[in-house]
């Protein structure tokens, strides 16, 4: 379950969708300890990324054609690494430019 204060950046108009069967494999992400992030397809009207456990769980932003659920512009993540880190960049890149530049971890720790 999504802690619903977690520092959160980007759209979310709808709620998250867990599966029913609970697979392991965020606690396998943990145990590993060097799983920064994870990012993952649209998910129709949310593109937003939220710091979970000391792992940042990103949506990128709908990329396709008409669909029903057109109300967010096209767009994508674009994650930037720098090596020997473990901060790195994310943000959503449109026709219009830059959106939700975030530094993770730094922007998503409550202050």
């Amino acid at each position: 379950m999504l802690d619903e204060n977690a520092p959160m950046y980007g759209i979310r108009r709808e709620k998250v969708c867990a599966p029913a069967l609970n697979s392991g494999m965020f606690l396998a992400m943990k145990e590993q300890g060097d799983v920064l992030a994870t990012f993952v397809g649209h998910d129709h009207d949310n593109d937003y990324a939220v710091y979970w456990h000391g792992i940042l769980l990103a949506y990128g932003r709908f990329t396709g054609g008409p669909t029903e659920y057109t109300n967010l512009p096209n767009g994508a993540r674009v994650i930037e690494l720098t090596e020997n880190s473990k901060v790195f960049r994310t943000w959503i890149r449109t026709a219009k430019g830059v959106e939700q530049l975030t530094i993770c971890p730094d922007d998503y720790l409550k202050k």
